[in-house]
């Protein structure tokens, strides 16, 4: 049995709000033709570096942990990649 998109982005949001303050998530829409499959975006309130917005593709057949691994291996990806210099020696 497939998660719905709101228990998506409920999880999406809770990780989120776990991983940096301003993260926010915008929703959680059906991928394409895939209806097993669901696209959470998320957007980086106060961004300075492009991209500011994240899309993290999950499956809806995934149990809720699952989810939240997957979005949380994504976020932790994304704002490591993305993180701003901070002190350094130029």
């Amino acid at each position: 049995m497939s998660v719905t998109l709101t228990v998506v982005q409920r999880i999406a949001a809770d990780v989120a709000r776990e991983q940096d303050r301003r993260l926010e998530v915008v929703g959680a829409v059906p991928a394409q033709g895939e209806i097993g499959y669901a696209e959470v975006i998320l957007t980086i309130r106060g961004c300075q570096v492009e991209p500011c917005t994240v899309m993290i593709g999950v499956s809806r057949n995934a149990t809720e942990s699952e989810i939240r691994e997957t979005v949380t291996d994504r976020l932790r990806q994304h704002l490591h990649e993305h993180r701003p210099a901070r002190g350094s020696a130029s």
